[in-house]
């Protein structure tokens, strides 16, 4: 019997979820290692995101032409990604925030079904442990409710100001002292 996550992995799962525009903001990443599509639910020590996988994106040009297959590499990217935006510890509020985030291991990697164009794969984290900003997580990706992927993952992670909030860069800062003068 395949393994299934705790929650059915429908489209129709609510919860704290982020819309592309907020995970853009939050992540220092963008096209084309911007991963997820959406972020379902947060809630402490777990997220429930999105990656709808299309014909054009540009690593099927090479892998592999007339066989398009997501590269294995992509979906640990994406996995670790939605780590990222899991909620707080247990009995805390969700973070938000800018994410700073360094890849420090992947492991117990396993891809039991290739992911093509026209999958959409949801992908839960949840958290095994978190000790100063060092957070520990298993990420599981599914199509169609099937295991596609699952990995565990250490990363180092911090956040900063709201989502909602733009971060100063050191252009506009510059910008703003001249105006000050």
């Amino acid at each position: 019997m395949p393994e299934t996550p705790e929650t059915p992995l429908t489209t129709e799962t609510v919860g704290t979820g982020l819309e592309i525009r907020d995970i853009l903001q939050a992540m220092p990443h963008r096209y084309p290692f911007v991963l997820l599509d959406r972020v379902l639910e947060r809630t402490p020590g777990r997220c429930l995101a999105v990656k709808n996988v299309t014909v054009g994106e540009c690593h099927f040009t090479g892998h592999f032409p007339g066989l398009p297959i997501m590269p294995g590499c992509l979906i640990i990217e994406a996995l670790a990604q939605a780590g990222s935006f899991m909620g707080g510890r247990p009995g805390e509020a969700a973070p938000a925030g800018k994410i700073e985030e360094a890849f420090l291991l992947a492991s117990e990697a396993k891809f039991l079904k290739p992911v093509v164009p026209g999958d959409r794969l949801l992908i839960t984290a949840s958290l095994l442990s978190d000790s100063r900003g060092i957070v520990r997580f298993k990420s599981d990706g599914h199509v169609n409710n099937e295991l596609v992927a699952s990995g565990r993952f250490t990363v180092l992670l911090r956040r900063g100001s709201p989502v909602a909030a733009t971060a100063e860069t050191e252009e506009t800062k510059e910008t703003r002292e001249s105006a000050e003068g």
